[in-house]
């Protein structure tokens, strides 16, 4: 896939989660742009396990997380950007704002 098929696949993901907005959270606690939930934030690294199976955001930021100035659940594009990509693989850095 290039670069701009994949970032129009993103930008379709965007829209269908959240109407690409990086400051909602939905009633089950899923948050962002991409709706990502605690587990999806744990295996890319960014959060810690907080001893609950919920999206209770109660746990901590990984220092990764706190690297990459993560302070809170609702995250910039940057970062959003790099979950999924870690998640799916692509190491290929895409440009975009914060």
């Amino acid at each position: 896939m290039s670069i701009g098929n994949f970032e129009a696949f993103m930008a379709a993901v965007r829209q269908r989660e959240s109407s690409d907005n990086y400051g909602i959270m939905n009633n089950f606690g899923f948050a962002g742009a991409y709706q990502l939930g605690e587990l999806a934030m744990i295996d890319a690294g960014f959060y810690e396990k907080d001893g609950t199976s919920k999206n209770d955001w109660t746990g901590e930021w990984t220092q990764k997380a706190k690297d990459m100035g993560v302070t809170n659940v609702y995250i910039g594009k940057t970062t959003l950007y790099n979950t999924v990509h870690e998640r799916t693989g692509r190491t290929k850095n895409i440009a975009c704002g914060t």
